[in-house]
């Protein structure tokens, strides 16, 4: 059997349907995968920036678990109109780097989940 035509293609997918795209291709019979020799740095950053994602996605499940917990128990609420349109402080970056202190919010996250865990088995 002789080679009709070959072309190169560089396809972006979603993680998610990666490996059912691959597969589905492979089913075809019509390409071939391969390596590129950039590809060993590409994936390096790649890797490097889906562990900073990850990261970051951890930070922010934290926060969400926090707000969920704590918002019942909030003084002075008011409204939720009121809260909108209300004054907001204004703080920048460069300040709420300051005040970020990452291994202390996680000690305090850790906390903070450990006894929701004790006070859900004492309801339980």
């Amino acid at each position: 059997m002789a080679l009709a035509e070959m072309s190169k293609a560089r396809i972006a997918v979603h993680r998610s349907v990666a490996d059912e795209l691959v597969g589905k291709l492979q089913a075809l019979g019509c390409c071939e995968f391969t390596g590129e020799a950039g590809g060993a740095i590409e994936s390096a950053a790649m890797l490097q920036l889906r562990a900073r994602q990850r990261k970051t996605d951890e930070l922010l499940s934290d926060v969400r678990f926090t707000v969920r917990l704590l918002e019942p128990l909030e003084v002075n609420k008011g409204s939720s109109i009121a809260r909108m349109l209300g004054d907001i402080p204004t703080i920048g970056f460069s300040e709420l780097a300051a005040k970020a202190d990452e291994d202390k919010f996680r000690a305090f996250v850790a906390e903070l989940r450990e006894k929701e865990r004790k006070a859900t088995e004492t309801r339980a």
